[in-house]
């Protein structure tokens, strides 16, 4: 591992830790006491998301494609932002587990989704976005999946130039950002229909 990775793994999985402090000391108790079926439906989603994906041929190089980004966002309108992190570390983590992945792979994969996944939250809550989905709440939900997205791209991006010893911006124009974001919108996309639907029955997710 080339010195400028080790600190970028390093200096990702430091802001990760501190953020999901952070974000602890949030944590709606009596909101995810209510909804305690439904996160626990979710998570399941999350885990099986993070275990079975779908891969997509890119210019030669497969892109992984799976449902957790759907149940990870919409946990955030539907139980905040909090437990949609701790879902989401749940879930790579046991992916990862599983595929016999390394500590350091391990943090990193967890870090960099907490960082995603809480600067989509933040914009939602910053926007006017609350437990409630909403026709007023649906341009916050946009604009905290796009934060999301484009968090999460960077963070792949760079690591994986980096462990290519390959120039930061040019790892970041190889790889297809017009492909990863179209994939991760439609998937995002769904994120407010799995909430409104599972706050009418939790039977009709699958």
């Amino acid at each position: 591992m080339s010195t400028r990775l080790r600190w970028y793994v390093g200096t990702s999985c430091v802001a990760g830790g501190l953020v999901l402090a952070f974000l602890l000391t949030r944590l709606d108790l009596d909101r995810a006491r209510e909804v305690a079926a439904a996160i626990a439906v979710f998570a399941a989603f999350v885990v099986v998301g993070e275990l079975v994906t779908l891969r997509v041929d890119d210019q030669n190089r497969l892109k992984e494609i799976s449902i957790t980004s759907t149940f990870a966002y919409g946990l955030i309108p539907l139980a905040g932002t909090t437990v949609a992190v701790l879902v989401f570390i749940l879930g790579s983590v046991v992916a990862d587990l599983t595929r016999h992945r390394g500590a350091v792979k391990t943090l990193f994969n967890a870090a960099q989704y907490v960082l995603a996944l809480a600067a989509g939250g933040a914009i939602y809550h910053a926007l006017g976005g609350g437990y409630e989905i909403t026709s007023e709440t649906l341009p916050a939900l946009a604009a905290g999946g796009l934060a999301f997205m484009l968090i999460n791209f960077l963070l792949v991006s760079i690591v994986v130039s980096l462990a290519n010893d390959m120039p930061i911006l040019q790892g970041l124009r190889r790889d297809n950002l017009r492909l990863e974001l179209g994939s991760s919108a439609m998937v995002l996309a769904l994120a407010p229909v799995a909430v409104v639907v599972a706050e009418r029955s939790l039977l009709l997710l699958p």
